[in-house]
């Protein structure tokens, strides 16, 4: 019984992993086809890449160590100048706080509803494209059932595995 669900398994993923390399000339050829899609995808790409993420990065790299140094340097002109650590590390802390609270999340709210919509176009794009596909084949390919004898599938497989074991 164990080597029927080994079997099972092994059936499993060669079947999804043959499925996600043929399907990617789909995806292909959606994206050389479709404009609507090429435009989605990269609005997309530029909310939650650039606008997000840029500012997430810009404000830990660049704004963060400006306002180290500046509050460091203005602390230090004080009389009585201790131990600043403490201070700095309380306004850093309060300033990545309202940061987040006044700019992420709000940005990540509204990035949710933006992107569905935005994948929604997409989805629908792809249903259009497919539709059209299926009507001007004439001829639909089918598969065998069982284990399909995907000499290419095996061979990744083999060259994967090859890799991991050296």
């Amino acid at each position: 019984m164990g080597s029927r669900w080994g079997i099972g398994v092994v059936n499993s993923f060669v079947g999804g992993l043959r499925d996600a390399l043929f399907g990617l000339s789909r995806v292909v050829a959606v994206l050389r086809d479709s404009s609507t899609v090429r435009k989605k995808l990269f609005e997309t790409w530029v909310l939650n890449g650039f606008v997000l993420a840029f500012s997430v990065i810009a404000f830990d790299h660049i704004v963060i160590p400006l306002l180290q140094s500046l509050i460091n340097n203005f602390i230090h002109l004080l009389p009585g100048n201790q131990d600043t650590e403490p201070q700095i590390g309380f306004i850093i802390s309060l300033v990545r706080y309202l940061f987040s609270a006044l700019w992420v999340l709000p940005l990540f709210w509204l990035n949710k509803p933006i992107s569905s919509i935005w994948f929604l176009e997409i989805a629908d794009e792809v249903l259009r494209q497919m539709k059209e596909s299926d009507k001007k084949k004439s001829k639909v390919l089918k598969t065998k059932k069982g284990l399909e004898p995907c000499w290419l599938v095996f061979f990744l497989l083999l060259v994967f595995f090859s890799a991991i074991a050296t």
